[in-house]
């Protein structure tokens, strides 16, 4: 069984928006390495 979240998925929710006029609407924002802190607010230090 696959991810619900995959390649195909985004791609097809990606078209969505494009076909629907709303990718126009939003603001793509860079990504970047989440820190320290950002990681242990959903895993533990051990993992």
């Amino acid at each position: 069984m696959r991810h619900r979240e995959n390649a195909d998925s985004k791609r097809r929710f990606r078209n969505l928006l494009d076909v629907t006029g709303l990718l126009d609407q939003l603001v793509a924002i860079a990504p970047r390495a989440a820190t320290e802190p950002e990681l242990l607010r959903f895993h533990t230090q051990g993992y």
